[in-house]
């Protein structure tokens, strides 16, 4: 299973790669933001966020079991807030399946609002 996650991990940021896209997080004011990334990043709460107009649908297995630990949860799940803070598209759908000893499937694949899933991924607790 952890070879899969692995692997779906690779495709996403190849993908991402091949889609040309940027980090928007070299900018610190919005002026910056938009105007020298080539409309590329957009200023968004007080975040340069990626202004991609690919839509994508996301799915995140989250490990959740003792095998990782809980202070390797606590980096997973930082990335996890990284990742929806600053590098996902608003137009994305995205979907959160937990496991460890069962599957849960926490959040379907849907559209959130920016907050909520911060707040989600924020609240997201390890279970071993």
């Amino acid at each position: 299973m952890k070879s899969l996650l692995l692997c779906v991990l690779v495709s996403t940021i190849w993908f991402t790669w091949k889609a040309e896209s940027q980090s928007c997080e070299g900018w610190s004011d919005a002026s910056s933001c938009e105007s020298q990334s080539a409309g590329n990043c957009a200023w968004l709460n007080g975040l340069c966020r990626c202004a991609s107009a690919i839509e994508l649908d996301i799915l995140f297995g989250v490990d959740t079991s003792g095998s990782i630990q809980e202070s390797g949860f606590a980096d997973l799940r930082d990335f996890l807030a990284e990742l929806v803070t600053r590098d996902i598209a608003d137009g994305a759908r995205i979907g959160f399946t937990l496991f460890a000893t069962y599957i849960n499937e926490s959040r379907p694949i849907d559209f959130w609002d920016s907050a909520e899933l911060l707040n989600y991924v924020n609240g997201l607790t390890w279970t071993a």
